[in-house]
């Protein structure tokens, strides 16, 4: 296993321009081909951990709700209240590393930040498809496009302009036997309150198996 201080390359990630710029952030950092390993954490306002939010569905009520009342803010505070034994069954996403990636409480500073954490629930998902079995050894970029699809979208919160560029430089990480190891980054993201710091060494939710997609070649899917 290799440690981010063993490559020799690093690529440094545009940003896409806006009206109003944010203070300049650390680089999502990516690394030569097929010399991963994976590694993300916790992202804790000041104080929450452990604290019971009025806003979370009470568990009775969960049956009477649809999925799509479980945005990520509402699994990411069931993660830290609850842990993640408890959430939701619709909370499926693998991923909650904020609560800040919804419409509303998402900026241009969290832009970094929403795609990076959408960017791994893009993998988790096609991780957890089945489909990605079918079709004998025949090579493909059926995982790779699985994942470009769901992560690069008309999001609010990672708009397309931003994804597409993440995934220009980043799409290889998105690959069923590619890992990264990325414990020795922070993002620092900046509010009206403070600087918030997401340190990916000390929550391990990165590490989840890959079960579906590894049986076949695999390569890019780049449109």
């Amino acid at each position: 296993m290799l440690a981010p201080t063993d490559f020799f390359f690093q690529t440094q990630i545009p940003r896409p321009p806006f009206d109003n710029p944010p203070p300049p952030l650390q680089n999502w950092p990516t690394y030569t081909p097929y010399q991963y390993q994976y590694q993300n954490a916790p992202y804790l306002p000041p104080g929450s951990y452990g604290q019971p939010n009025p806003h979370l569905p009470k568990p009775a009520m969960e049956n009477n709700l649809p999925c799509s009342a479980f945005t990520d803010d509402i699994c990411y505070q069931q993660r830290q209240s609850l842990g993640p034994s408890q959430m939701s069954k619709c909370c499926n996403k693998g991923v909650y590393l904020t609560d800040v990636c919804v419409p509303g409480k998402c900026s241009n500073s969290t832009i970094q930040l929403c795609c990076f954490q959408k960017f791994l629930q893009a993998k988790h998902d096609c991780c957890n498809d089945p489909s990605q079995d079918e079709g004998g050894t025949k090579m493909t970029n059926q995982f790779n496009k699985c994942c470009h699809n769901s992560f690069v979208t008309d999001d609010p919160c990672c708009p397309d302009q931003a994804a597409k560029r993440y995934w220009s430089s980043a799409y290889e990480v998105c690959l069923p036997t590619v890992t990264v190891d990325f414990s020795p980054v922070r993002f620092e993201v900046h509010f009206t309150e403070g600087v918030r710091v997401l340190d990916l060494s000390t929550d391990r939710q990165w590490e989840f198996n890959c079960t579906y997609g590894k049986k076949r070649p695999q390569y890019a899917y780049l449109p």
